[in-house]
């Protein structure tokens, strides 16, 4: 019998094409997320959606679960500790929440540091590429997609009294979640201490703490207002200048095909671009304003820009000190952002 060729070329091309269809998610993963925030976290919610879109374009051979540090014996300032432990395959960087851990890392612009919530465009990358390296460095990790937080475009003082200036601050136990801040704020005469988020509400009706510097849309959503009814803008947030992503140590990114590490880049794109719309648009922040209000919750206005102007004063002393305990590539990181501000 013959065999026409037009009919078996087509005919091995296909089985060719079936063939790289089955091959190419050979491997499939099933991966826990170590997440350092609470599952109401507006960033949280944004994480299972980036997690569902590389689901979806792996088909399915790329299913990573989200699971709360917290829920497994584990606290914020665990994320690099738990890759490192294999406790899960994935973490998320957080710069502010490593200082225990990697001092370095640590070190991008504290808190405070920004006058105008748009300077974080100007430093992101000069961030992102400083932990990308470290990161490789010290942990043997890979930044495989950036992650803009959910954490809207302000940092707020909340508290169950009025506040609403740094002299105001003075006196009363003030929480705060970055350490570099921290010193910071210590050398303007305004002390505070670290506690974590899960543990605010109670501190603030307790009177643990007095005051807490605090994302807007986060504070609307664990309530936080029910206990401090009073909120002020207190400095821009940093975050989405900061080098937020997702890291997986060397030895699992390994695992991956290359449409798995392409379908985590561009899920990791895809979730950038929807959180800067959403912060462009301030959409998170004045949602979660709106909501506080209509809560009872008294808006008593924005830090003045003079007081933002000492605060950032006071950051950048601390934080040029800090770097050169560090050594140069701190340095180098603090001379790149503080002249890209100013």
């Amino acid at each position: 019998m013959k065999v026409r060729l037009e009919t078996v070329i087509p005919a091995v091309a296909l089985i060719l094409g079936l063939m790289v269809t089955s091959t190419a998610y050979s491997d499939n993963l099933k991966w826990k997320f170590g997440n350092p925030w609470p599952d109401k976290h507006p960033a949280s919610k944004a994480l299972k959606e980036l997690f569902a879109d590389v689901k979806a374009k792996t088909d399915g051979s790329l299913d990573i679960e989200n699971v709360s540090l917290r829920s497994i014996g584990f606290k914020q300032g665990d994320i690099l500790r738990v890759l490192k432990q294999d406790v899960v395959e994935m973490s998320l960087f957080v710069p502010y929440y490593v200082s225990r851990d990697d001092p370095m890392l640590a070190n991008t612009l504290p808190s405070g540091g920004l006058t105008n919530a748009e300077q974080n465009l100007k430093i992101a990358d000069m961030q992102r590429d400083y932990a990308k390296k470290l990161l490789k460095k010290n942990w043997n990790a890979v930044m495989v997609a950036p992650f803009f937080n959910r954490g809207g475009r302000d940092l707020i003082i909340i508290s169950p009294n009025p506040i609403n200036t740094l002299d105001g601050l003075k006196g009363k136990k003030i929480r705060h979640f970055d350490k570099l801040a921290m010193k910071a704020m210590k050398e303007i005469g305004i002390p505070s201490q670290s506690l974590p988020q899960a543990e605010l509400y109670l501190a603030l009706k307790t009177g643990v703490v007095d005051a807490a510097v605090h994302g807007m849309t986060n504070a609307a959503r664990q309530s936080i207002y029910e206990v401090a009814p009073y909120f002020s803008e207190f400095t821009p947030f940093p975050g989405q200048g900061a080098a937020y992503g997702l890291i997986v140590h060397q030895k699992n990114y390994a695992k991956l095909t290359e449409p798995q590490k392409k379908a985590l880049e561009d899920a990791g794109v895809t979730s950038w671009d929807e959180g800067l719309k959403k912060w462009r648009n301030k959409d998170l922040t004045e949602k979660a304003r709106a909501l506080m209000i209509s809560k009872g919750a008294t808006d008593m206005g924005p830090f003045s820009d003079a007081e933002r102007k000492k605060l950032q004063a006071a950051i950048l002393t601390t934080w040029k000190s800090e770097s050169e305990k560090l050594g140069p590539e701190a340095v180098d990181l603090f001379n790149q952002v503080s002249a890209a501000l100013n």
